[in-house]
């Protein structure tokens, strides 16, 4: 009977998200990256939530397994690549400089997926520049040959990929050196001993000067105080996105934030 009751949720929990991609009931808010050295936000992070009857907002991390199992990632993608391309080409037609870096799923990389026509056909209708796009990829997806070849069909078109949460899965420096991204996104749980932990400050600062070496910019994620923010920028860091510049803010807030770190 539990196992029937879990299903019968499991089930009901598919059919809600699957009304809620195809009705745009989702909601992106955007977490801005603040670059170190020009003192400015120079771009945001999309990040999908999704909002329900009772005000509480469910997290990526709880229905994103939950799209990619039920076969609703490729919908769910497509919409938040839409929403985040037709937003910053707004805030680029009112002045704002600003790029925008979308999470993608392994799945929207496999052999036909067509994720590459995504992007082409999004940044036409949306009339953001491809500069200002980059998409974001877990480490996993270099392990996948067909997925690394994609990859490097978007690079090649012009498009910027980031690695992201380098460093907690099964990362390999031959594919590292094999992708060539633009960026490297040290995890969260890499920043939070710092900077009191000298192992951790010792293995931080060879992360950001491997990237470096590899002619990527670093961004870390997660910087929740001034302290970390101090030590990333004598380390070297490029750009910083955490709760010590920003909470993930709304599409209307980001004007302001951005006019206000000026």
């Amino acid at each position: 009977m539990l196992d029937d009751t879990a299903s019968r949720n499991d089930d009901a929990l598919v059919s809600a998200l699957a009304w809620a991609v195809a009705e745009g009931q989702l909601a992106l808010r955007y977490q801005p990256k603040f670059d170190l050295f020009r003192r400015r936000i120079t771009g945001v992070e999309a990040l999908v939530r999704w909002p329900r009857s009772s005000g509480a907002e469910i997290l990526p991390a709880v229905f994103i397994p939950i799209a990619e199992a039920a076969g609703l990632i490729q919908p769910l993608g497509a919409w938040v690549l839409r929403q985040a391309c037709q937003q910053a080409a707004a805030w680029n037609r009112m002045g704002l400089d600003l790029s925008v870096a979308v999470n993608v799923s392994p799945l929207q990389l496999a052999p036909g997926a067509g994720l590459e026509a995504l992007v082409a056909q999004t940044l036409a209708e949306s009339g953001l520049h491809r500069s200002k796009l980059e998409l974001e990829i877990t480490e996993g997806v270099l392990m996948e040959a067909t997925a690394r070849a994609a990859v490097n069909r978007l690079m090649d078109d012009g498009i910027a990929i980031a690695l992201d949460d380098f460093g907690t899965g099964y990362s390999s420096l031959a594919y590292l050196r094999q992708l060539r991204a633009k960026s490297l996104k040290i995890d969260k749980s890499f920043l939070d001993g710092l900077p009191a932990s000298l192992d951790d400050c010792i293995l931080v600062g060879s992360m950001i000067r491997l990237a470096h070496g590899f002619g990527m910019e670093v961004v870390a994620e997660g910087v929740e105080s001034p302290e970390q923010q101090e030590v990333l920028e004598l380390m070297g860091c490029d750009i910083i996105q955490g709760y010590t510049l920003s909470r993930p803010i709304t599409a209307d807030e980001v004007p302001r934030l951005v006019k206000s770190c000026r």
